[in-house]
């Protein structure tokens, strides 16, 4: 092990432009999308998972003409390279194209990777364009101001540190083994989930005798977030939370901080309005709309397109 950059003995540096080149997509037409579902799935960045992975609902199909060449193939490994958020909500996410049978189509939007060196696993590249490293380097390559985007050639000069063939293998196995049981729990939580809103829907869904019909205003403060702008972030300072870290928070103990905003920023913010205390309830409210986090404990930390919701003082 290296004291220096603490890189393993034997593993190399090098960049992604030595084991892959990164593709365009095509630019499809705008009067031939529609969300009338086909079998032509048009795939755009907000069908990637935060994170990595790939989502397969809410998405858009063509009814043109397109050259073939533009068809993905079953386990291609694609990365997104615009985000329309100006927030780095679906910038350098990567997925793999599922095994289905299904035609998906292959976007502007997107970067297909088509690997040209044998001397690199394919699954432990895939691992390392999921990596939190990876995602941030490639949000602040990004150029652009009303919609950001990176590029191929900034995508191939991502420099990583590479372990022989052998112990790429191993680590893309083990990886792919936790990813594997994470996805069962997650359709486990969701099973749970289904049933206690069965059981919500029991107790709530009809009006008891005795209840009451309020309107929640009446019962809750609820405010949004003072914007910042991405000229405001800093190497370090409070954690910035965005949609994606909310989510993320939402279904995690803790999570890696991307983004920071200067404590004088922060203080500027508590002063004038309010900040996020224990207790206080999250809700998103762009992108993947209205899911809750209730704050743990009275940390410091700003967020972004997300709804405080206060509770009402304990009688």
């Amino acid at each position: 092990m290296s004291v220096e950059n603490n890189i393993p003995e034997g593993w190399v540096e090098t960049t992604l432009g030595e084991v892959c080149e990164i593709k365009h997509g095509f630019a499809f037409k705008g009067k031939f999308i529609t969300l009338d579902s086909n079998n032509k799935i048009l795939i755009t960045p907000g069908n990637f998972k935060v994170g990595g992975g790939f989502k397969n609902n809410k998405f858009k199909y063509y009814t043109g003409d397109f050259p073939n060449d533009y068809i993905l193939k079953q386990d291609d490994v694609i990365i997104t390279m615009t985000d329309l958020s100006k927030e780095g909500d679906t910038l350098g996410f990567s997925a793999k194209v599922p095994t289905d049978n299904k035609i998906y189509l292959h976007n502007q939007r997107i970067g297909l990777v088509q690997f040209k060196n044998t001397d690199f696993d394919k699954e432990f590249i895939y691992w390392l364009l999921r990596t939190t490293h990876y995602q941030k380097s490639i949000v602040n390559s990004a150029t652009g101001s009303t919609v950001r985007h990176t590029s191929p050639k900034r995508i191939q000069e991502y420099i990583f540190f590479s372990p022989t063939f052998s112990e790429q293998k191993a680590i893309a196995a083990i990886l792919t083994a936790f990813d594997d049981k994470i996805e069962n729990l997650q359709a486990q939580n969701k099973t749970l989930e289904t049933i206690a809103q069965t059981i919500f829907k029991e107790w709530f869904g009809e009006e008891a005798d005795n209840w009451e019909l309020v309107e929640i205003h009446n019962l809750l403060e609820i405010s949004s977030s003072k914007r910042i702008f991405f000229s405001e972030y800093v190497n370090n300072g409070i954690p910035f939370y965005r949609s994606k870290e909310i989510i993320e928070l939402s279904t995690k103990p803790d999570i890696s901080t991307e983004l920071f905003i200067s404590v004088k920023r922060f203080e500027e913010i508590k002063d004038k309005f309010e900040v996020p205390k224990k207790g206080d309830i999250l809700l998103t409210a762009v992108g993947t709309l209205g899911v809750p986090f209730q704050v743990r404990n009275n940390n410091p930390f700003y967020f972004n397109w997300t709804l405080d919701i206060t509770p009402p003082p304990k009688i």
